[in-house]
């Protein structure tokens, strides 16, 4: 396989990653603390960019999810700005992908070997951006969950309990996507500055070669 090709993987990989993180609800989950006198926590939360969902461990960790039907106004601007990076970083990814397939020595999508090397650079620089979003929404979320990690998108406990929220899982799946994205970029865009060792568009035409006439009006070999 050649650099190109691991290339064209992460890529893939890290578009996977991508569109995990944009439906996944592990964003970030709840910490339960009771306070002094209080039931123990029956209830567990954890939130993604779309559902917000409750575990009952009375029910035996049976989970219920809804979707954030919110108008748009009615939402943190936190959240809104992390779905935007998703969804780009994602829409990035999807076309990194394609460019990088069609960049491939054996899809002949794009068939001289400098359209091949355009098609790397453009997928390189997508996957580039698509790590940059999606870091950028990862840690969005992630300064905002411990800078105020009281702060929810409208959950009402009757518990008595605190609700605590941390990181979730969803988050350090983005960073590590960030960086596979990031280098699976930078490989593309190397591949594509490298020198061709031949040149596509040189035609050769052997019809008009002819061998020298060695043979005279009778047919007899001549030699020189």
């Amino acid at each position: 396989m050649t650099i190109r090709g691991v290339g064209i993987l992460m890529g893939m990989a890290a578009l996977g990653g991508v569109i995990w993180c944009l439906f996944d609800r592990h964003w970030r989950v709840s910490v339960n603390y009771n306070t002094p006198g209080n039931a123990m926590p029956t209830v567990s939360y954890h939130e993604g960019l779309w559902h917000r969902c409750s575990n009952s461990y009375n029910l035996g960790g049976q989970s219920n999810c809804a979707k954030m039907m919110e108008a748009i106004n009615h939402l943190p601007s936190e959240l809104i700005f992390q779905r935007g990076f998703a969804v780009f970083a994602a829409i990035a990814g999807g076309v990194g992908v394609l460019f990088g397939m069609a960049s491939a020595q054996r899809i002949n999508f794009a068939a001289k070997q400098k359209d091949k090397n355009c098609c790397a650079t453009l997928a390189g620089v997508c996957y580039c951006i698509m790590a940059i979003c999606i870091i950028a929404a990862a840690s969005w979320s992630a300064s905002h969950t411990l800078k105020d990690s009281k702060w929810d998108y409208g959950i009402i406990n009757q518990a008595g309990y605190n609700i605590i929220y941390t990181i979730g899982a969803d988050i350090y799946i983005g960073w590590v996507t960030g960086c596979v994205a990031l280098i699976a970029g930078c490989i593309m865009i190397f591949t594509s500055c490298k020198n061709d060792e031949y040149e596509d568009d040189l035609d050769y035409n052997t019809t008009q070669y002819a061998p020298p006439n060695t043979y005279n009006t009778s047919g007899n070999k001549e030699y020189c």
